[in-house]
């Protein structure tokens, strides 16, 4: 096992030139990471728009009260990102992730149960996920090791979840073939 992290994980002989390279590939990030937290503000409202047309009220005003909730989030992380101590700090974009899944699986939740989409929750849930996954590939710029945690956490997550709602062993196992390779 540790030849394998040894390899997936592979570390400069020079620290200082390992700290800079990672500190150059993040601050080169910025921009882009930016233009996903207001990518993100725009998809929200896009729900809020359409919510109208196709849930009951009490689903709307809870998707739209979820929503509200990410935007200081995602705020957060726009200013942060370009903050001089965002390339140093490797646990960030972690902890805004996994901040960022936990308020959207009330937005999911009700999404779902408004049944708008005629998606099963599952389907619902690794969609966003993945979404969310696509995002952090950006973000986790030259930190290859805490893709891979937020990735593990990412999968947990989904796994979990499914196992919780007491879902079918066919439905589980195709969800975990579905997701993890992702």
């Amino acid at each position: 096992m540790s030849r394998l992290g040894a390899a997936m994980f592979q570390r400069f002989s020079d620290p200082a030139a390992e700290l800079r390279y990672r500190r150059e590939q993040r601050t080169a990030q910025v921009k882009f990471i930016r233009a996903l937290m207001l990518i993100g503000p725009a998809m929200l409202s896009a729900y809020i728009i359409v919510n109208p047309l196709f849930v009951e009220l009490k689903y709307g005003i809870a998707m739209l009260v979820a929503s509200i909730a990410m935007l200081p989030l995602l705020g957060f992380y726009y200013w942060y990102v370009g903050h001089p101590t965002y390339a140093g700090n490797r646990w960030i974009d972690i902890a805004f992730f996994a901040v960022i899944a936990a308020v959207q699986f009330f937005f999911i939740r009700f999404l779902w149960q408004s049944g708008a989409t005629g998606w099963p929750f599952y389907a619902i849930l690794c969609y966003n996920q993945m979404l969310l996954l696509t995002y952090a590939c950006l973000a986790f710029a030259a930190a290859v090791r805490e893709f891979a945690i937020w990735a593990i956490l990412s999968i947990a997550y989904v796994m979990i979840t499914v196992i919780t709602l007491d879902l079918p062993a066919a439905i589980i196992v195709y969800t975990a073939t579905f997701y993890v390779p992702f």
